[in-house]
């Protein structure tokens, strides 16, 4: 891959994992309501749901989404119901009066503030996302060479967006 894609890849991964979207505002939701060294495990469930994306399109899932409207809209349909869950679950739960707690507050953790659950989140939102969908479907590979080895291409775009959107979720949670 030239030197030049790889730059526009980045400007473009930037793009995208700083624009507000599912996974920013979840890492933001958890940062304000369980500290943010908890948020970080939803950031690491949607960097993982970013690496299961980027491998899927490595192996020609890619190909089968664009041969395929009936899949990439049984997929996009997926990620709007989903998005809409957790919309009505934030609705629901400040109804409620659920205020925020400090992270340090009790030493049992409740079942959604724990880690795991935290990470399974994260990995839900990046996995039905549907803008991380159309960046690894249509964008991603539109930076690969195909006069060169792929393995080492994915390898390189996959890692250096893993890293952006891990770095993207806390940045955004300090504003």
């Amino acid at each position: 891959m030239p030197t030049t894609s790889y730059w526009l890849f980045v400007g473009f991964a930037l793009a995208a994992s700083f624009t507000p979207g599912p996974a920013v505002m979840l890492s933001i939701h958890n940062a304000m309501h369980y500290g943010w060294r908890r948020a970080l495990w939803s950031s690491l469930g949607n960097v993982s749901g970013l690496l299961v994306l980027t491998l899927l399109s490595a192996l020609g899932v890619n190909a089968i989404l664009h041969a395929s409207a009936l899949a990439f809209n049984v997929l996009k349909v997926s990620g709007a119901i989903y998005l809409i869950w957790l919309g009505v679950q934030q609705w629901r739960g400040a109804s409620r009066g659920a205020r925020p707690m400090p992270a340090t507050s009790s030493s049992t953790v409740a079942p959604e503030r724990h880690p795991r659950a935290l990470y399974v989140k994260g990995l839900a939102v990046a996995l039905t996302n549907p803008k991380a969908i159309a960046f690894v479907a249509a964008l991603f590979p539109q930076f690969l060479s195909p006069s060169r080895p792929m393995t080492p291409q994915y390898a390189t775009l996959t890692g250096t967006f893993m890293v952006i959107s891990l770095v993207s979720c806390p940045v955004n949670n300090w504003h």
